[in-house]
């Protein structure tokens, strides 16, 4: 727990907070268990469960400092076994209950539940559209969120489901949002803190969060107005005055690289691309657009572009980058994602394809999305390709004679032997960053 006074020696050493004294444990710890939580991390002890027994691990890049967990955004996560008493929360109330702190502008998972396969898949992510922004998730889709919410500070959140299913989104003792839920928690599943998973294997994290996070508490019951504002009074927390800010229109940084000279390639602009989104009455323009030759993308909401031609054989080739944060200090921590659909076969955020990702600490390697796959992925070749976040790269993707290759920078990433799937159109993501594409063009082959 962040005890008599960790939000004050945190805040001292990297930023301020909403809570302007230390939060009296006793006090904050009180409230949470009059409302009898299902589970309660406070991190004074490792990962127990101070309200059970439902007691995780705390695994990989993950330091508990002065009783708060501390996440490197690499590898570090804190991992509770699926247990019945999650389960038993079902389809009906919930709340999720946190502090945290994000390091950097980068996205992350606060708190994931998912099933091994399909679209159960529910949580909190920090920056997951925009860099100061809180956003809860069910069955792969926004169904509640808010920007304003400083990287750099600590914030309360609470996420509140009523018996009607609609969703609450609470941050610094506010109500910031509010939106419709759908899924139950009626199945197995690693409550994961700190990350997202790959489909199936909890081990293999994705999204993961970079900074501090206390005080994780889950109940089966939607937490009325009054014993939010407790909670958050509990803690010393006092109103934030911070307004949800605009995002600012894309804007090109620098001069794109100038295209190769490729011999029967036909170039793709803009205009001969199809779009999807969740919503599909939202303005594709507010999410790509195309200046000086370079498409741009803000990253949210999620979705993708799409060619309106279905490709089976082909070499695709394009010059890539993200827009780089101010904030960032280290390349390894750079949570930019987007990524490359082959295949498409449904049209949803994401579909049943083959991804080849974009995520820029993983460019180039290979998700399977709900189909099977084999492949090989060279991450020593990975990592000395990659230039600095900011700078362009070039990728290439290659299908053909039933074998899928990619290449960054001409290294040889990774290599598709076999896979469920072979025609369909081809998309590029946005997920949750600003990135820039030029020079995009394809060859049949």
């Amino acid at each position: 727990m962040r005890g008599w006074f960790v939000l004050a020696a945190l805040a001292a050493g990297c930023g301020g907070g909403p809570a302007t004294q230390p939060p009296a444990r006793v006090a904050y710890r009180d409230e949470v268990l009059k409302d009898k939580p299902v589970a309660y991390y406070e991190f004074a002890d490792g990962a127990r469960d101070s309200a059970g027994a439902h007691h995780g691990a705390v695994k990989g890049g993950v330091t508990i400092v002065a009783g708060a967990a501390q996440f490197d955004g690499e590898s570090g996560r804190v991992q509770v076994p699926a247990h019945a008493d999650f389960r038993s929360i079902g389809a009906g109330p919930f709340t999720i209950e946190l502090w945290f702190k994000a390091a950097h502008a980068s996205r992350g998972d606060l708190i994931n539940y998912k099933a091994e396969e399909g679209y159960n898949d529910l949580g909190v992510f920090s920056c997951h559209d925009a860099e100061d922004q809180v956003s809860h998730y069910e069955g792969q889709a926004v169904r509640a969120s808010t920007e304003g919410v400083a990287v750099g500070a600590w914030h309360h959140v609470a996420v509140v489901r009523d018996a009607k299913m609609r969703i609450t989104l609470w941050i610094d003792g506010k109500e910031r949002d509010a939106g419709d839920g759908e899924m139950s928690w009626d199945y197995d599943a690693d409550l994961l803190i700190g990350c997202n998973h790959i489909e199936g294997d909890e081990d293999q994290i994705t999204i993961p969060f970079a900074g501090w996070i206390d005080e994780v508490a889950i109940y089966r019951t939607a937490l009325a107005r009054e014993r939010i504002e407790a909670h958050f009074r509990a803690a010393g927390g006092g109103p934030t005055t911070a307004e949800p800010k605009k995002p600012e229109p894309a804007k090109p940084a620098g001069p794109k690289p100038q295209p190769a000279s490729d011999s029967g390639f036909t170039p793709l602009k803009l205009a001969d691309f199809r779009f999807h989104f969740d919503n599909r009455a939202h303005d594709a323009s507010k999410t790509y657009r195309e200046q000086d030759g370079v498409v741009m993308c803000t990253g949210r909401p999620a979705g993708y572009m799409y060619t309106a031609k279905s490709w089976k054989q082909f070499t695709l080739r394009f010059d890539w980058r993200y827009k780089r944060p101010v904030t960032l200090e280290d390349d390894a921590k750079f949570g930019g994602n987007s990524g490359y659909l082959l295949f498409i076969a449904e049209h949803r955020v994401w579909p049943r394809a083959l991804e080849i990702q974009g995520m820029n600490r993983d460019a180039g390697h290979v998700i399977p999305i709900r189909i099977k796959a084999k492949f090989d992925v060279d991450r020593a070749a990975h990592k000395g390709a990659i230039k600095a976040v900011g700078e362009w790269n070039a990728m290439e993707i290659v299908s053909k004679g039933g074998t899928i290759t990619t290449s960054i920078n001409g290294a040889r990433i990774s290599t598709v032997t076999e896979c469920e799937l072979s025609d369909g159109p081809i998309g590029f993501q946005s997920e949750g960053a600003e990135i820039h594409w030029a020079n995009i063009r394809i060859r049949q082959e």
